[in-house]
């Protein structure tokens, strides 16, 4: 067994660390191998992306029924935050754009080689399926969508693998979150691709109890649970949550007593041993922490 570093040598390597310019940390940051597991699609879309589902919006003639307010933006550029609902209208947006299989299979490939640039050897995409009945689009389609970009993406030979998992949005019936696991079930079975269920969306909104009947059924199809737990304060619907047993705990800001949670949150989770994904970016653009 080797030597321990002293003191002296530890100070040093501190103050070397700190001496290291911004963008030698970034480029290092950048080539460290990752593993992401809490990326939402239409959360996920770099800017030059946006602009050409911009450009592609007008020359399908959306605007007539999708029309884009004046003054939207979907972009949070760096340095700047908005509040949690300013956040889920961004998402509302998005979908604006994306209404039809082909963005969505363009923004998903995007997605991947922006991730995979990172550096990101492990991904794990969430997005709640959506039909438009305009432009022929069904869930089922919307799915095959993101499915068909992935293995495009890996036929490619970017190196990064990449699965799904598929989200309930808490603003849907429990006969929609049903179809939902439905669906995630139908896919991992027929591509291996799809991991899990998800339940997200505005945590204000709905009972979060009401969805527990369709968790408990994606748990015995054996799809694995990463659902958003304790974003806002709400004891009750978050024990409602960790009773089901999820496989990861999204967020879990305020489980805590200092942050509109309770002990008995903090002591569930812990000796649950269920793993938290931070969300750190998101935390601090939409003003959770």
């Amino acid at each position: 067994m080797g030597s321990q570093p002293d003191k002296t040598t530890i100070a040093n390597n501190e103050l070397q660390a700190k001496s290291v310019c911004p963008s030698v940390m970034e480029d290092y940051c950048r080539r460290l191998p990752k593993v992401e597991l809490h990326a939402h699609l239409n959360g996920s879309i770099n800017d030059a992306t946006i602009q050409r589902l911009v450009q592609r919006h007008g020359e399908l003639g959306w605007r007539k029924c999708s029309p884009l307010p004046p003054d939207w933006q979907v972009v949070i550029e760096k340095g700047s935050s908005r509040s949690l609902d300013e956040g889920f209208l961004i998402f509302k947006l998005i979908h604006q754009l994306t209404r039809d299989e082909e963005s969505i299979r363009m923004v998903t490939k995007s997605v991947i080689e922006d991730f995979a640039d990172d550096n990101c050897s492990y991904l794990e995409l969430r997005s709640t399926p959506r039909a438009v009945a305009d432009t022929g689009m069904s869930k089922e389609s919307y799915v095959c969508a993101i499915l068909s970009a992935i293995q495009s993406c890996a036929e490619s030979g970017i190196q990064c693998v990449v699965r799904l998992i598929l989200s309930i949005d808490r603003r849907q019936s429990v006969a929609e979150a049903m179809d939902t696991v439905r669906l995630a079930h139908r896919y991992k079975q027929t591509s291996g691709l799809v991991v899990g269920i998800d339940l997200s969306g505005d945590p204000k909104v709905g009972n979060s109890a009401d969805f527990l009947p369709a968790l408990r059924e994606a748990k015995l199809l054996g799809l694995k649970l990463a659902i958003h737990v304790a974003e806002v304060a709400d004891i009750v619907g978050t024990k409602a949550l960790l009773s089901v047993g999820p496989d990861r705990v999204g967020h879990g800001t305020c489980l805590h007593g200092d942050h509109g949670g309770s002990e008995e949150l903090v002591r569930i989770v812990s000796s649950s041993g269920y793993p938290l994904e931070v969300c750190l970016t998101s935390n601090v653009k939409c003003r959770t922490v």
